[in-house]
C-alpha cells in the first residue's frame, strides 16, 4: 500500500507535502552518464557481479521474483530525479504527517513552484542504471484529510542488482520513451514490465506536488524496528536505506543543498524502537499491525513516539485515531523524552501542543521553501493531554485525552487500549 501526503491542506502545522499522501529486472553493469546536464561526474563503481535467478529485492517490493544480476557494493545513483534548478526542497526519511503515522519510508523532491497548477510541470529522470520492473496507476489518495480527492499518478519501481533498488510515486505523467515499450495501464491498476533505463534518461514528469523517492536493500534490516512481522503489509519499511548516502558524493552536496536536516544521518530516519522504552511505534491489539482493521484506514490504529525529521532535538506524537482523524502533535516543554520512559515510570501525561514550524532567525518562513534553521515552536498552546504507561518490553497502554489540559486527567477511563510493537 501506498500512502499519499497531502501537504497542501497541512499550511497550518506543515505544508511540505500536498497531493500526496500517499522497485527492477535483469539489467547490465551501470556505467557513468556524462553527456547528462542532471548527472554527476563521480566515478564511483562497482565491482562483483554474480548471476542469480531469485531477485530478494523484488520479493521485498511485493513482486515477482526473477533472474537477475548482483552487484556489490551498492552502485551510487548519479542522477538526481529533477534538474537541481526545479527543486524547491529535499524532506528526509521521517515525516509523519496526515495518514501517515509512523515515519515515512521515502523522502521527497518538492517541486520549487509547488502550488503551480501544471501537473506536468517538471521533468523526472532515472536516478541510475536499473531495470523499471513494475508501474501502479493510483486514483485515490491516502489521506484523512477533507482535501483528498481523486487523482491520477504513478508509482514507479526500479531495480539496480538483485537485491537492491529505487522507487518514485507521485509522477503524474510518464514519458512517451515508456509509454512505447508498455501496455497501457487503466486508473488503480498496476503492470510488471521490463524496461532498461539509463543514470539521467527521461522517465516523465510531476507538478503541483512532491516526487516520493526511496531507496530500499534488502542486505539491510533496520534494528530500529523490533517486530518486523508488524510490517508485512509494506515489507520494503524494515530495509529502508539513506536516500542522500546513495548518491554520489557530489549529488549528496547537492541534495544538502536543498535539505534542511543539518545532523546526521542526513536522509533522515524512520526506526526508534528501543526494547522496553516508549519510543518508537506502536499498533493496537487486534489491528493487524501496520496493514490495519481495515484497507480504507488501515492507519487509525497507528501510534508512533518519535523526533521531528528537520530537527530531531523536538518531540513528536503521532496517532491514527484523535477525534476520528489522523494527528500529528508536538510535546509541551518538550520533555519527557520518550526514549528515557520505561516501566519504573509509571504513568505519565503528555500535554500536546499543535506542530508549527518556524525559522530560528525569527526571519519570516514560507511553508515549501527551502531554509537552513527550521525548527518546531515550543509550548504554544495545549490542545489535549496523553497517558500512557509502559506495560512490559514491547507494549503500553494508551489514551488520548482532547482538549484537556494535565490538570484535568489522573487516570485512565474505560476508553484505554493495549498497544504493541
Amino acid at each position: 500500500m501506498k500512502k499519499k501526503i497531502l501537504l497542501i491542506s497541512l499550511l497550518s502545522g506543515f505544508v511540505f507535502i500536498a497531493s500526496l499522501t500517499m522497485v527492477f529486472l535483469l539489467f547490465s553493469k551501470p556505467t557513468n552518464i556524462t553527456n547528462d546536464p542532471n548527472a554527476s561526474s563521480s566515478s564511483e563503481s562497482s565491482s562483483t557481479e554474480t548471476q542469480i535467478i531469485e531477485s530478494p529485492f523484488e520479493k521485498i517490493m511485493g513482486r515477482s521474483s526473477s533472474a537477475c544480476i548482483e552487484i556489490s557494493p551498492n552502485p551510487k545513483l548519479t542522477a538526481l530525479p529533477m534538474n537541481k534548478e526545479d527543486i524547491g526542497i529535499f524532506i528526509p526519511l521521517g515525516l509523519v504527517v496526515d495518514a501517515h503515522v509512523t515515519p515515512i519510508d521515502h523522502a521527497y523532491f518538492s517541486p520549487k513552484d509547488f502550488f503551480s497548477k501544471d501537473r506536468y510541470q517538471y521533468k523526472v529522470y532515472a536516478a541510475a542504471d536499473a531495470t523499471l520492473t513494475n508501474i501502479q496507476r493510483r486514483n485515490m489518495p491516502v489521506s484523512d484529510s477533507p482535501d483528498g480527492k481523486a487523482t491520477d499518478d504513478y508509482r514507479l519501481v526500479f531495480q539496480i542488482s538483485c537485491t537492491y533498488g529505487y522507487y518514485y510515486d507521485l509522477v503524474t505523467k510518464l514519458d512517451d520513451s515508456i509509454l512505447s515499450q508498455i501496455e497501457a495501464i487503466p486508473e488503480g491498476g498496476s503492470a510488471g514490465v521490463d524496461v532498461k533505463v539509463k543514470a539521467g534518461d527521461p522517465i516523465g514528469f510531476v507538478g503541483a506536488q512532491t516526487l516520493d523517492f526511496g531507496t530500499y536493500d534488502a542486505n539491510v534490516t533496520l534494528s530500529g524496528l523490533l517486530n518486523p512481522e508488524s510490517y508485512i503489509g509494506e515489507a520494503w519499511k524494515i530495509h529502508t536505506t539513506d536516500p542522500v548516502a546513495a548518491f554520489s558524493e557530489e549529488l549528496q552536496a547537492e541534495i544538502q543543498r536543498h535539505n534542511p536536516r543539518k545532523v546526521a544521518p542526513y536522509g533522515g530516519k524512520i526506526d526508534y524502537d528501543q526494547k522496553g522504552k516508549l519510543v518508537g511505534n506502536y499498533f493496537k491489539t487486534g489491528t493487524n499491525g501496520y496493514s490495519g482493521a481495515s484497507r480504507e484506514r488501515y492507519w487509525d490504529g497507528h501510534l508512533s513516539f518519535t523526533y521531528d525529521h528537520y530537527d530531531p532535538t523536538f518531540l513528536v506524537m503521532s496517532m491514527g485515531n484523535y477525534n476520528g482523524t489522523a494527528a500529528q502533535f508536538s510535546v509541551k516543554d518538550n520533555l519527557p523524552n520518550f526514549a528515557e520512559i520505561d516501566i519504573n515510570n509509571g504513568l505519565v501525561k503528555y500535554e500536546l501542543t499543535k506542530r508549527e514550524y518556524i525559522r530560528k532567525s525569527g526571519l519570516p518562513y514560507t511553508p515549501t521553501k527551502y531554509y537552513d534553521d527550521i525548527t518546531l515552536q515550543k509550548n504554544l498552546s495545549v490542545v489535549g493531554t496523553v497517558l500512557v504507561q509502559v506495560v512490559d518490553d514491547n507494549s503500553i497502554k494508551f489514551e488520548v485525552f482532547p482538549n484537556k489540559k494535565k490538570t484535568e486527567v489522573s487516570a485512565f477511563t474505560s476508553n484505554a487500549a493495549i498497544y504493541v510493537r
